[in-house]
């Protein structure tokens, strides 16, 4: 079995900006999997930090439920981004 990737910062702010520019297939796609990425990986987290994912994908759920890509937007790149910057998820 080969190691599990960090997750691309560049995958979410493609995420955000496909939202943003109305490409809601290509950018669900992507959130799709974002997740998938955060959910092999959640184990090694903080409990708190989960906590905090957890809010931030229920609130990034509730813009997408809401049709409300710009919100998903703002959520992917100004809040779950700087929550996972310190984790070690991430590569640039």
């Amino acid at each position: 079995m080969t190691p599990d990737i960090r997750l691309s910062r560049t995958a979410l702010l493609h995420a955000a900006a496909a939202f943003r520019l109305g490409r809601e297939a290509e950018a669900s796609e992507e959130l799709v999997s974002i997740i998938d990425h955060l959910g092999r990986n959640l184990s090694s987290l903080p409990q708190q930090i989960l906590a905090d994912l957890a809010a931030l994908l229920q609130q990034t759920f509730d813009a997408q439920a809401r049709q409300d890509p710009i919100g998903v937007a703002d959520l992917l790149e100004h809040e779950l981004l700087p929550k996972l910057l310190p984790t070690g998820l991430l590569n640039d």
